[in-house]
């Protein structure tokens, strides 16, 4: 008796389950935005096929224009807003929720951590306010507005967004404050 239905290709590459691996093309269809991404901001192979490259401040970090203190300043104050939006409940953060919803816990426990979430957000908002009292010829509620919340580049806000996340990097305790130097104006805070 001879086999019946479509031929087996020969010499392919198969998953456990016999079915044919698309791997190597899954890997291949990134290639025409990773090739525009290296184009477009001048970043290498590796820096483009980074996680880092798809935000401005991650950009930033590979180009080598801020240090990993203000990265991770800059993910921690979206971490901070991510909580303070949900905790008001914006109609955008209600749609991103991940984790458990406020109808599993009790009203105690939620308004705990929205008042958490909110003392949080308030004490980040004062440390850019006074810096900014100090940088008065900066606007850093524009470069944190644009240039981390949005994810929009501008090439002329590059040095206020530095400041900005240099001042949350103290805030949230990953640079440690300067006593002495020619930034000990910038960087007291408290």
């Amino acid at each position: 008796m001879s086999k019946r239905g479509r031929p087996r290709k020969a010499n392919a590459k198969r998953t456990p389950s016999g079915q044919i691996s698309r791997a190597a093309s899954a890997y291949a269809e990134n290639e025409d935005p990773i090739r525009i991404r290296m184009q477009h901001l001048g970043l290498t192979e590796k820096e483009a096929r980074d996680q880092k490259a798809a935000s401005v401040h991650g950009i930033m970090k590979l180009r080598k224009k801020i240090d990993d203190q203000q990265y991770d300043a800059g993910e921690a104050a979206l971490v901070v807003r991510d909580a303070y939006l949900r905790a008001i409940r914006a109609p955008d953060s209600l749609a991103a929720t991940s984790g458990s919803s406020s109808t599993d816990l009790d009203d105690e426990t939620y308004a705990e951590r929205c008042n958490r979430a909110r003392s949080k957000y308030a004490d980040m908002q004062r440390a850019i306010h006074d810096a900014q009292a100090v940088h008065r010829h900066t606007n850093l509620w524009a470069a944190l507005d644009l240039m981390l919340y949005r994810n929009e580049y501008y090439e002329h806000m590059e040095g206020d967004f530095s400041t900005v996340l240099r001042v949350l990097s103290v805030h949230f305790g990953l640079t440690k404050n300067r006593k002495s130097g020619p930034l000990a104006h910038e960087l007291i805070l408290s």
